[in-house]
């Protein structure tokens, strides 16, 4: 039996520490949290173990480094079956999120460093037989490298971008696919919706464009094609992890099943809306694997 095509994602890895609470403290005062869970993290690490819960493989290249927080994270990934390549240099220590969730309406409040010392220039072998790449714009020196090797392999970058960053400007116009947040604003434009994924598009040419939008239906650009994919609603128990398990469902829909920009996104809209029906960033994409027939 052929293995499964390999998606490659590049970005940022956390160690999250998340609360549940019901009646949240004022500021300075104490509180009880109904539960708490304690998981890797990050926009490029949540997508790799997506890619690898729908029965995809998954490299992640990111920044872990040392200590007792880069341990357990990489215990959480090699549970999930996702290989990591550690570009962390010197005595770089992995970020660690304090993350509050809302147990009723199951909104969170993020806090975290985001960011390490310093990085390395990945090893030439991360692209090898590789089907995509996703890059979440974390640690530039990572996706500009990435990127470029990608683009000169041939191979499908897709952008998660979650707000701006600077290195999305070099990036964008290697991309074949960009997918942003509503959070997300081009420099002197202030364009929205289907208006920013339109000028994403004139702008640097990239050929497929969606503009995620919460709860709300996403929109879309692909070539000359435009529309709008609604997300399935769902009484949200928890949204931590939701775009990024969005991105990684995607991507290996995509470019590891073969699917249409649009096919692609009604599932990966399916995936990050079951997500938000439970606790963390794990469970509903089992759930949705088991209803989508993955192994």
């Amino acid at each position: 039996m052929p293995a499964s095509p390999r998606i490659v994602c590049v970005g940022l890895c956390t160690l999250d520490v998340i609360q549940y609470y019901e009646e949240r403290p004022a500021w300075g005062g104490k509180g009880v949290a109904t539960a708490t869970l304690v998981d890797v993290g990050g926009p490029a690490a949540n997508a790799a173990v997506t890619v690898s819960l729908l029965a995809g493989r998954a490299t992640l290249v990111t920044a872990v480094g040392h200590g007792a927080e880069a341990r357990v994270a990489l215990d959480r990934l090699h549970g999930h079956s996702v290989e990591v390549q550690d570009c962390a240099s010197g005595d770089s220590v992995l970020p660690v999120s304090s993350i509050w969730v809302d147990g009723v309406r199951g909104e969170r409040t993020v806090l975290s460093t985001n960011r390490v010392a310093s990085v390395a220039v990945p090893s030439p072998t991360a692209l090898e037989g590789c089907a995509a790449v996703l890059i979440d714009g974390h640690h530039p020196e990572l996706a500009s490298a990435v990127a470029h090797a990608a683009h000169e392999r041939g191979i499908p970058l897709v952008l998660d971008g979650g707000s701006w960053r600077p290195v999305f400007e070099e990036l964008l116009g290697l991309a074949r696919v960009a997918i942003v947040s509503s959070a997300f604003r081009l420099p002197g434009d202030g364009a929205r919706d289907l208006d920013l994924a339109r000028a994403v598009q004139r702008r640097w040419g990239t050929p497929s464009v969606a503009v995620t939008r919460g709860p709300r239906d996403v929109a879309w650009v692909d070539g000359d094609r435009s529309g709008s994919t609604p997300v399935p609603p769902c009484e949200a128990v928890d949204t931590l992890g939701a775009g990024d398990v969005l991105h990684g469902a995607y991507v290996w829909l995509r470019y590891g099943q073969g699917r249409t920009h649009a096919d692609a996104l009604m599932g990966a809209c399916a995936a990050a809306s079951e997500s938000c029906r439970h606790r963390g960033a794990r469970a509903g994409v089992r759930e949705y694997a088991g209803e989508a027939g993955a192994p």
